[in-house]
């Protein structure tokens, strides 16, 4: 913040000056009728300048008292006003300084009186412009003084919003009418400064009207806006529909009105832009809301992955209770949209998404006709299928990229195209997005589309065992799909790719960083590991070890050589091809195929956390238009890309790594749904071919192994401890039979198996797998090895939770004995069964 005294001594100096000079001018005017319009602009000049300092000065004296703050993402902003408040107080004082200076010499001559000589200096003045300047200058600091109190005045309503006798309604108008004029006086004063020159007064000026621009992005009592996908600029229809609904809500928030949670349903077919109307809504009422939130109820794991975003934002525990509290105890207005409800097959119900609470705008999506009962103001529903035709013309031509007015013929033309496609808005835009990249004309699309659709036919046909869902998806859907299938003929082999994967990863919020790490976490391991071998070779003493545990220690290395060498991964040749010392050339290539699928309006891009998702409908489509052998490749592709992309520990340690974990486990759910998937039409295909012979099963290998370990993690981190427990379980059998359970990863593997039994509640299964685990420790690393010892502490931890207190004493005991021989009385692990002994 500014130095207080030097805004304070400021303002109450040019309280002082001004007033001298403007009483000595006013006794000038008094002595003449003909007073000269420049004597009359600088009083009026130097009378709002002295009001506009007072006014600083009572503002950052109440600042003073009442203590900076503000919120977190405001301190900054608020400093940089203060601090350029001050410099331009001190400009402003210099130039009545300068303007007494000039009176007092004007005045102080002899000769004539001092009427005469003022009334000829200010006709000498506006003849060679010099107090023209003068004034000019004032009246540049009076502005700039002006746009730095409306932007502290917008920081301070941000600030005030929960101590105001103000509604949020009126806060929230008052703010944003202040943000306008902001942005008015900016443009104004903007287009008078000639950025050529590069004067101290100019660059001054610049800095401030850059300050008070940012002040612009902070006027709205929105703190927090999470939305799954942006408003296309393509947007068309439903205006009325959205100015009902808000009229709706705004009457329903009435005092008079009884005091409950509104909720409201948007059902209809998929392409009807249910999710497009609830994003638009969102936006346009942006003021009206202190925070918009966002769950995907597609399937489980994307609403557990969509609360954990929103705890993220609140900072707490990130799981659904702790979420639906926090919106509960929210004082000011939120909305939250729920997408996609009872979409999925093992539905929960609807109810339990609502926050126990009467406050809230809840806005529910589904396809599921029955979930209208749950609106409960306004007409509590709408159902979306096409829109009019008039808007379904407007929204093709302007996807098209023809600018109207439109000539009858194109009219026309679009007009039979919308009627073809059902009036949905979905396929619409991938007709528009068809004419545009040129792949047909208005013309001749319908010509294109038929065969499309003939294709789309057989395709259904041909996948006629497909699950119920996916048949009523596919008939009430054909028109859509027959427009996708127009758009990607000229489709990049990378973009295909990716619009491959993206099908088998959940449709929501896939992160790009997701793709980076791919690339550089595999380089990252290798590195790792070279370094673990060379700290082993360094530690080896084979002069302690038997001949056994030698050849076995060689086996071992030569069996993870083999298997490094052996095994390669399932990649897209996008990623396949990627060096890590060419990050910049493939983060180009990986963009320049998300813009072209976003050209084309298959995915959608989200800003604010770089990630990408899909419509339920494009994500179906995308899968099965393939064979189930490019499914299988697809799938185990992006099963590998979600592998790679984690870490394990000490590697993968720390909240980003375990935040990048949580953000990854739809994709994780979803992958292995639909891998499991694959496997069940591949059995059913063998089946029905009759074979004689058995059909021989897929044998794990090291890299599944790998997998199904960084999975655990995934579902560890997200709390899902019983799909943990059943990856772990695998795992555990897998290094139990290849490398023992004196190999130090097969240790690691097992504690972790155990900790997963321990949060489902089975203390005697944890124990039991962690004194094994000891046993054939003390036969292969021998009872003095660390790890041994680790091993035991961690048992004596289980036998304490199970209420064995006399068992947990003797373990802490005997390792603690045995750790102060090894590492010390002062080692951390020492202390920490210490620590643990002293809770026996």
């Amino acid at each position: 913040m500014a130095d207080p005294f030097s805004i304070v001594a400021s303002s109450l100096s040019i309280a002082d000056l001004g007033i001298r000079l403007v009483k000595f001018l006013l006794q000038v005017k008094r002595g003449t009728d003909s007073i000269d319009e420049e004597l009359h602009r600088l009083i009026g000049e130097i009378q709002s300048f002295t009001s506009t300092s007072k006014i600083i000065r009572e503002n950052f004296e109440q600042d003073l008292r009442e203590g900076a703050d503000t919120p977190n993402k405001d301190e900054r902003a608020t400093t940089d006003l203060w601090r350029a408040t001050g410099n331009t107080l001190r400009d402003g004082q210099n130039l009545l300084n300068k303007l007494d200076t000039l009176i007092q010499d004007v005045v102080g001559g002899s000769g004539s009186s001092t009427l005469d000589k003022l009334r000829k200096y200010f006709r000498k003045q506006s003849k060679n412009g010099e107090f023209l300047r003068l004034i000019d200058q004032l009246n540049r600091v009076q502005e700039l003084l002006q746009i730095l109190l409306i932007s502290v005045n917008i920081i301070y309503t941000r600030k005030s919003q929960t101590t105001s006798n103000q509604s949020f309604e009126q806060l929230s108008s008052f703010i944003e009418g202040q943000g306008n004029k902001l942005l008015t006086r900016i443009a104004a004063l903007g287009q008078r400064i000639d950025t050529g020159l590069h004067s101290p007064s100019e660059n001054a000026t610049l800095n401030i009207l850059a300050i008070a621009g940012s002040v612009t992005q902070l006027a709205s009592l929105n703190v927090h806006f999470m939305i799954p996908q942006s408003v296309s600029s393509t947007f068309r229809g439903r205006k009325n529909t959205l100015a009902a609904l808000e009229q709706a809500y705004l009457s329903t928030s009435h005092p008079k009105h009884p005091f409950e949670q509104r909720r409201f349903v948007i059902y209809g077919l998929g392409g009807s832009g249910k999710t497009q109307f609830c994003c638009k809504f969102a936006q346009d009422n942006r003021q009206k809301f202190w925070g918009v939130f966002y769950i995907d109820a597609s399937t489980p794991a994307s609403a557990k992955s969509s609360y954990a975003e929103i705890a993220e934002k609140a900072t707490i525990e990130p799981n659904e209770r702790s979420v639906n509290y926090w919106l509960s105890v929210q004082k000011q207005p939120w909305l939250l949209l729920i997408d996609n409800v009872n979409d999925h097959s093992n539905s929960r119900p609807p109810e339990t998404y609502f926050p126990p609470c009467e406050t809230g705008l809840v806005l529910l999506t589904t396809r599921n006709q029955s979930l209208k009962t749950q609106g409960n103001f306004g007409p509590r529903y709408y159902e979306f299928s096409g829109l009019q035709e008039e808007e379904s013309v407007d929204l093709l031509l302007t996807s098209a990229g023809l600018v109207a007015p439109w000539r009858a013929a194109a009219v026309q033309s679009a007009t039979d195209i919308c009627i073809a496609l059902g009036f949905l808005p979905l396929a619409l835009v991938q007709a528009g997005k068809a004419i545009l990249k040129e792949l047909c004309t208005l013309q001749n699309y319908l010509t294109f589309f038929e065969n499309s659709w003939f294709h789309v036919r057989e395709s259904i046909k041909q996948k006629s065992g497909d699950t119920r869902s996916g048949r009523q998806r596919s008939v009430s859907n054909e028109a859509v799909f027959s427009s996708y299938e127009i758009v990607v003929q000229a489709t990049s082999e990378d973009a295909m790719e990716l619009l491959k994967i993206f099908s088998f990863m959940h449709r929501q919020r896939f992160h790009f960083e997701v793709l980076i790490r791919a690339v550089l976490n595999p380089q990252a391991e290798k590195d790792a590991e070279r370094e673990t071998e060379s700290s082993q070779k360094d530690n080896d003493k084979y002069g302690s070890k038997s001949w056994s545990q030698i050849i076995r220690d060689l086996a071992l290395r030569l069996h993870g050589m083999l298997a490094r060498h052996s095994e390669r991964p399932v990649l897209p040749k996008l990623l396949q091809s990627a060096n890590t010392s060419e990050r910049d050339e493939i983060e180009f290539r990986l963009r320049e195929a998300l813009a072209e699928l976003r050209s084309i309006a298959l995915i959608d891009h989200i800003e604010a956390d770089d990630s990408y998702s899909m419509h339920p409908l494009v994500h179906w489509w995308a899968r099965e238009r393939m064979s189930l052998a490019e499914q299988a490749i697809s799938c185990q592709s992006a099963c590998s890309i979600l592998a790679q992309a984690i870490l394990l520990p000490p590697l993968g340690s720390g909240e980003k790594e375990a935040e990048l974990r949580r953000q990854i486990l739809p994709h994780v759910e979803n992958v292995r749904k639909q891998e499991a998937e694959i496997q069940r039409k591949f059995l059913l295909n063998q089946r029905e071919r009759r074979r004689p012979w058995p059909v021989l099963q897929r044998k794990l290998s090291s890299s599944d192994i790998q997998q199904y370990a960084k999975f655990s993690l995934v579902y560890a981190d997200s709390g899902v401890w019983d799909k943990a427990a059943e990856l772990l379980l695998i795992v555990d059998q897998y290094l139990g039979d290849k490398v023992g359970f004196g190999n130090l990863q097969a240790i690691k593997a097992r504690l972790f198996l155990s900790d997963a039994y321990m949060f489902l509640g089975e203390e005697d299964r944890a124990a039991s797998v962690q004194l094994e685990l000891l046993e054939a420790c003390k036969l292969t690393r021998g009872e003095d090895d660390p790890e041994t010892l680790n091993v035991m502490n961690r048992l004596g931890v289980s036998f304490w939770l199970q209420g064995k207190f006399e068992e947990a004493k003797r373990c802490h005991e005997k390792a603690l004995k045995k750790l102060k021989n090894i590492s010390g009385a002062e080692s951390e692990e020492t202390l920490k069964v210490m620590s643990l002994l002293g809770n026996d």
